[in-house]
């Protein structure tokens, strides 16, 4: 323990919060070890029914030519209990298994996803059950709880070591349970986590779901190292946090290419339309280009597959939330080679807020057409449409952080007009995703995207109390704004062996064209009692303070060496340059700048992978951003730069579905605009920031129906130069302190097989809502809760946030600027597939 704490405070965190954090860790360590080790994820025999014995059989077709050897196809059996995982492996197979109703009783498989001869997935579906299986026909297979010398032959599963066929996982592709094993965001190409030299968390569509996650602000709830609601419930846009840093419009993804956000025109993705949220954390600009230094969040989205299924549910909860969602797919037609999806939602909802709707939606449709087996291409669009207002009051921190003499401002105050408010918000996309196998080796890949957005926002907000301290002044705002975004990707990936070598290497070349349009307005509104409001003041549209059209292009160019030796050591190493023109207009001082900013970007990293699973790494990249605008002498601002050095540990344990990752990592941000000292209306690049920190994630899903979920994070962010007289100080809404927990717990026998229940925490250390850290806003901590019964086609669940209505200050950008976060919430919903 005194070693842990001496490593800890070498990062630069103090004593009393290396103490805390070691006996965290100590404390997290056991229990993963425990919880997570190959034999939890075991099924003990001594789980097994008391039901009748009887066969069970998952019937197929008879032929003549045992089936097992057949080519190969698609099977899709999502981890559940065994006996009806076979009856679907039937159908799908061709095969006919037989086996014992007390052989079964109780065991669960992991699932199979993935294309496979039968035998090769019958394989994949009994690993870890302990069961071995026997022919004793051309097609009919029985399963044995011991290993038997059949009429034909008999295969024991100690081993499961398939040739030529398809992962069970795809970094494209769905997960079964909360763990992932694969991920294409920290590399461009399919590669192992735990071959990744940087931390990265995958929330799977399953993790969604249980946790009923429909924004990027909930989905991080419980993901070490980053925040997703810096000001608390926010109906219009998703403010983001990586390791201290604003995300700044830069780093939100759909299937790898780039959502461009300014200002209010910002992109919110509806996760319904996603199979998985990945979150790389440290810069990222050696893959992608421009970007904040602190990380990237990657949508992958919903694609078709060539079984046929289909989902319906409905949602009613707090707030008069009334919601229905669908998806479905299949092949077109009955082809074999052409497959389509369509996912969609409808929302009609008030918020916590008096007077604030958050009314929705969403289409989804995609198509992919296989000509050949070495050919994909899917075609991927959406609509959505979306009719809210602003949850942030900008209420005063005298009545909300602070005691005020007239009391306490509810949660559900409204600051604005009634009348007036709106945030309407209108985009859609349509793009491909494009793949070319030619042979063994080469994989030409072209992935391209045009959005559009247009957002239309009038709110009225505080300005600070009176010395009476409930009369609340007030100002109008509004904002249009539109954007046009394309961009392509192009990269060709060549995988193969030199003696102990495996070379997985990659270049390409990206284009991005964004078009941005921004006007804003504000003017004043007559005052309003805070405590006992009366609406119905007028409020005109106010002049305009900003008009001004953005319009940047963006090449890059990047190769990247994955280097695997002797089947230990993964040396990865990526450069990139990037090229980006600026055109800024500005109509209010008829004036148009122009500027040019190139930059290389480089990383390198090593992974070393033991046996048993573990996999110490480290690695070094950087990051760049490109500021529009000039200084007082009309010179163009410099790009913004990161750096990051980063080193931890992965943990894999084999034959448990579970992983642990802990990473310790030092970040800079450099060339920070500050106030200029000699012209407050103008600003220089003399400001740095600081972030070093340690984080911590375990995540399992375990054959004993139990899902978990553990992060820690303790982040040290300093700003280390500035002129304004708060060098050494934290910047705004930044926390010290990230901790989560989340249990999912599914009776897997008896009676109430089925029936689950979960329940989270969460905590976020307190935060400064001022640059001269005066104005300190409270830790809190929240508690989650979910019931949910599944049996044959349906699931229902009731999810509730804020179990205990834990009333508090989520952050405060000033003292007149505070912002609550969200209120206890239940929903109820039910969905059937079939």
């Amino acid at each position: 323990m005194a070693e842990t704490d001496t490593t800890i405070r070498a990062w630069g965190i103090g004593d009393n919060s290396a103490r805390a954090f070691s006996a965290w860790l100590a404390a997290t360590a056991v229990v993963g070890l425990c919880a997570m080790g190959p034999a939890a994820a075991e099924t003990g025999r001594d789980r097994l029914g008391s039901g009748q014995r009887g066969d069970l059989a998952a019937t197929g077709p008879r032929g003549a030519v045992r089936v097992a050897q057949a080519g190969q196809r698609r099977f899709d059996l999502p981890p559940q209990a065994l006996s009806s995982a076979l009856t679907l492996f039937g159908r799908q197979s061709g095969l006919q298994v037989a086996a014992d109703t007390e052989t079964v009783s109780g065991l669960r498989t992991r699932g199979v996803r993935g294309t496979y001869t039968p035998e090769q997935a019958l394989r994949l579906l009994l690993a870890g059950t302990g069961l071995q299986y026997s022919y004793s026909g051309a097609n009919t297979v029985t399963l044995h709880g011991t290993i038997t010398h059949g009429v034909t032959e008999t295969q024991r599963l100690d081993t499961v070591n398939v040739e030529g066929a398809g992962e069970t996982e795809s970094a494209f592709g769905p997960v079964d349970g909360y763990v992932a094993t694969r991920s294409a965001t920290g590399t461009k190409t399919d590669t192992p986590l735990i071959e990744t030299p940087q931390s990265i968390t995958v929330i799977p569509r399953d993790r969604l779901d249980a946790q009923d996650a429909d924004t990027i602000n909930k989905a991080l709830r419980y993901t070490p190292g980053v925040i997703g609601e810096v000001f608390g419930n926010d109906s219009r846009v998703d403010f983001l946090q990586y390791r201290g840093f604003d995300e700044g419009g830069t780093g939100v993804f759909r299937d790898g290419l780039q959502l461009r956000s300014s200002a209010f025109a910002e992109f919110r993705p509806d996760l319904y339309g996603a199979e998985r949220v990945e979150i790389l954390r440290g810069p990222a600009s050696v893959l992608y280009g421009q970007g904040t230094p602190g990380g990237v969040v990657n949508i992958v989205s919903k694609r078709p597959r060539p079984e046929t299924f289909a989902e319906v549910q409905l949602d009613a909860g707090s707030f008069d939330h009334f919601e229905g969602k669908f998806d479905v797919g299949g092949a077109l037609a009955g082809s074999e080679r052409v497959f389509f999806r369509m996912t969609g939602l409808a929302r009609e909802s008030d918020t916590q807020v008096d007077f604030v709707k958050d009314d929705r939606l969403f289409l989804a449709p995609a198509l992919t057409v296989q000509p050949s087996s070495k050919t994909t291409l899917t075609i991927l669009g959406y609509y959505q449409d979306d009719e809210t207002g602003s949850t942030n009051q900008f209420l005063p921190s005298q009545g909300t952080l602070l005691d005020n003499v007239n009391g306490t401002i509810p949660v559900s105050r409204f600051t604005g007009e009634p009348d007036f408010e709106a945030f309407d918000r209108t985009t859609y996309a349509v793009g491909y995703l494009f793949e070319h196998r030619p042979n063994d080796v080469w994989t030409i890949r072209q992935n391209a995207r045009y959005d559009t957005l247009d957002v239309d926002y009038k709110t009225v907000f505080g300005g600070g109390l009176a010395a009476d301290l409930r009369t609340l002044n007030r100002f109008s705002f509004t904002a249009l704004g539109k954007t046009d975004l394309f961009t392509i990707d192009t990269h060709a990936q060549a995988k193969f062996t030199t003696g102990a070598a495996e070379h997985t290497f990659l270049v390409g070349v990206d284009y991005q064209y964004y078009d941005v349009s921004d006007t804003q307005g504000s003017g004043g509104v007559a005052p309003i009692d805070i405590f006992n409001p009366v609406y119905g003041a007028l409020v005109t549209r106010p002049a305009l303070f900003t008009d001004t059209t953005i319009v940047q292009k963006q090449v890059g160019i990047y190769a990247q060496e994955q280097l695997k030796l002797f089947d230990r050591l993964v040396l990865t190493l990526g450069g990139r340059q990037d090229f980006v023109s600026s055109e800024l207009e500005n109509r209010l001082a008829s004036t148009t700048t122009d500027q040019d900013d190139s930059e290389l970007s480089w990383r390198a990293g090593a992974v070393y992978l033991f046996d048993g699973g573990l996999a110490p790494y480290a690695s070094y990249t950087r990051s760049f951003l490109p500021i529009v605008g000039t200084d007082r002498n009309s010179n163009p601002f410099a790009p913004e730069t990161g750096e990051q050095y980063e080193a931890g540990i992965k943990y894999q344990p084999p034959g448990s579905n579970s992983s642990v990752t802990v990473s310790a990592f030092h970040l800079t941000r450099q060339n920070v605009r500050t106030t200029d000292p000699n012209d407050p209306f103008n600003q220089i690049q003399t400001g740095e920031v600081r972030s070093k920190g340690i984080e911590i994630e375990g995540i399992a899903s375990l054959a004993s129906g139990l899902d978990l979920i553990a992060s820690y994070s303790i982040q040290d962010v300093e700003i280390t130069k500035s002129n304004r007289g708060d060098q050494g100080n934290r910047p705004t809404s930044v926390p010290e302190h990230l901790a989560s927990l989340w249990l999912d717990y599914t009776i897997q026998d008896g009676p109430l097989a089925g029936l689950g229940f979960g329940a989270g925490v969460r905590y976020k250390g307190s935060t400064f809502g001022d640059a001269a850290n005066t104005l300190e806003v409270d830790d809190y901590v929240l508690v989650d809760a979910t019931v949910h019964y599944s049996w044959e086609k349906f699931r229902f669940a009731v999810n509730a946030e804020n179990v205990f209505d834990n009333r508090h200050v989520a952050g405060c950008s000033g003292v007149n600027a505070c912002f609550y976060g969200v209120d206890r919430t239940v929903k109820a919903s039910l969905r059937y597939r079939w």
